[in-house]
């Protein structure tokens, strides 16, 4: 992608990241956001996962705050061009789903093996907001990827 794709690609992440936000986080309204719906879903589902496994331990969570992997997921695949809208949000939900679970693993590993808890919660900040977004966006993009390197392949060897 040169140009005005890239420019184009850019202003839509941008616009589609900034437009999730305005929802996940409504500061202004009275009701719960999704944010602190998702850190409460997070929270009680992990506790009753390791609850059954470790007893309830003396732990303070860390869930990382309600900004997770899912929302520069959606905003890339919704800048993405090229892909079908049914694909789109197929890979939206798949994703998200995958985020969530991984999510929701690194919690269940802090209250089961509470003497790691600050190694679990920076492996997730790391890997699990930046690297395997990215990671799922390319998989669930790759046709357009594709496309995408075999066109600037071809353009560098017709330079030649």
């Amino acid at each position: 992608m040169k140009g005005k794709p890239l420019l184009l690609f850019l202003v839509k992440f941008l616009f589609a990241i900034t437009a999730i936000l305005i929802f996940w986080v409504p500061v202004w309204l009275p009701i719960p956001s999704i944010s602190e719906r998702y850190i409460s879903f997070i929270t009680y589902t992990a506790v009753d996962i390791a609850e059954p496994l470790v007893g309830l331990p003396d732990v303070n969570i860390t869930t990382g705050g309600g900004f997770p992997g899912i929302i520069p997921f959606i905003a890339l695949i919704l800048a993405t061009p090229k892909i079908k809208w049914i694909k789109r949000i197929k890979s939206i939900v798949a994703g998200s789903i995958l985020l969530l679970f991984f999510h929701l693993s690194i919690i269940v590993l802090q209250i089961a093996f509470p003497s790691y808890q600050i190694g679990f919660f920076s492996f997730y900040a790391i890997f699990g907001r930046i690297a395997l977004p990215l990671i799922l966006w390319i998989w669930m993009s790759w046709d357009v990827f594709k496309q995408v390197i075999v066109i600037e392949g071809l353009a560098e060897e017709r330079k030649r």
